[in-house]
């Protein structure tokens, strides 16, 4: 019976983060020359749960230029973008073929506890941009690279990338389902051990 709630402790450390953070990766190896990343996060029809979106440990891509925030923050630092009302951030980029990582949350009502009245969902979306604001490495009619949806009501929260091979999203776990994981371990080797 012990092996079972083992068993079942074990496999619960290993579920997906519950929190909203992920590791984006775009891979700008085509790209080269000037032009400039434009981050936008907006409400959809009200009314909407309040959310926010920050971007943090952005690195590569090229050397960054000069900044249109409305947003709180400047990159590479954090970037604090919030939906009261349509925010943007746009950063002018002299593309050097590295790849831009950086990490990606959203936090707020619309996520930790959202209204099931709630009708508009929230939208973050990046864009990157040549040097004359013409979209670069994407399908996307819009012209964005990712767009992230947070869903009304849900505070599900979906991914649209527009090239696949380029864009690269995956969840980063929470510090505690690691504890959860190592726990785990401890508890079936110490039973092991008792054999």
């Amino acid at each position: 019976m012990i092996k079972k709630y083992l068993l079942l402790a074990l496999l619960a450390s290993a579920a997906p983060a519950t929190a909203n953070v992920y590791s984006v990766s775009i891979d700008t190896s085509s790209l080269s020359g000037p032009g400039s990343l434009f981050f936008s996060f907006g409400p959809g029809v009200s009314p909407f749960d309040p959310a926010t979106a920050t971007v943090s440990s952005f690195s590569g891509g090229g050397t960054l230029g000069s900044t249109i925030p409305s947003g709180a923050g400047i990159l590479p630092g954090a970037l604090v973008l919030s939906n009261a009302a349509p925010a943007f951030y746009q950063q002018a980029i002299t593309y050097d073929g590295s790849k831009i990582h950086f990490l990606f949350s959203l936090t707020g009502p619309a996520i930790s506890s959202p209204n099931p009245g709630a009708v508009g969902g929230t939208d973050f979306a990046l864009f990157l941009l040549d040097g004359s604001d013409n979209p670069l490495l994407t399908d996307d009619p819009n012209g964005s690279i990712f767009d992230a949806s947070i869903a009304p009501g849900t505070g599900a929260v979906s991914f649209a990338t527009f090239q696949p091979a380029v864009v690269s999203i995956s969840a980063v776990p929470e510090p505690s389902a690691f504890l959860l994981l190592i726990g785990g371990f401890a508890l079936m080797g110490a039973r092991l051990r008792r054999r």
